[in-house]
C-alpha cells in the first residue's frame, strides 16, 4: 500500500508522470487492451480513439475505444484523459475529473503542497 500512496502523492504534487505499481482492473478482454494503451500515452500528449484503435490493430474500433475508455475504473492511474477528441464524451467519473487530470498534467493545478514548513 506503501507504493501506491508515495506514487499518487508524488502525482498529485506534480513530481510523477507514469505510475509503476501494478493495477488488475475488471473489464472485458478488449476494455483491458485499450486501458493498457491508454497507460503508454506519455505525460501531457495526446492521442485519438482512432491512433489506439490502430495500434491494437483494429482500425474500425475507434468508437468502441472510446466507450472502453469512457468506463476506465482508475482515470488517475489509466489516463484516458490523454485522449483528444471533439466529440462530447460522458466519462464514468465525470467531465469535471477529466478537466482536473489535464490541469494537473499542464501545471495549472496542484492537489498537494511541496512545501514544507
Amino acid at each position: 500500500m506503501q507504493l501506491y500512496t508515495h506514487e499518487l502523492k508524488e502525482y498529485f504534487q506534480g513530481k510523477r508522470k507514469k505510475f509503476t505499481f501494478p493495477i488488475a482492473p475488471q473489464g472485458t478482454s478488449f476494455q483491458i487492451k485499450v486501458w493498457q494503451a491508454l497507460r503508454h500515452i506519455p505525460f501531457n500528449q495526446h492521442q485519438t480513439n482512432l491512433q489506439i484503435a490502430q495500434q491494437l490493430g483494429l482500425p474500425h474500433a475507434a468508437s468502441a475505444v472510446g466507450m472502453a475508455r469512457n468506463v476506465n475504473p482508475i482515470p488517475i492511474v489509466i489516463p484516458c484523459h490523454r485522449i483528444a477528441s471533439n466529440v462530447s464524451s460522458r466519462y464514468h467519473f465525470g467531465d469535471d475529473v477529466i478537466q482536473q487530470l489535464h490541469a494537473l498534467e499542464t501545471g495549472q493545478l496542484a492537489l498537494i503542497s511541496t512545501h514544507k514548513k
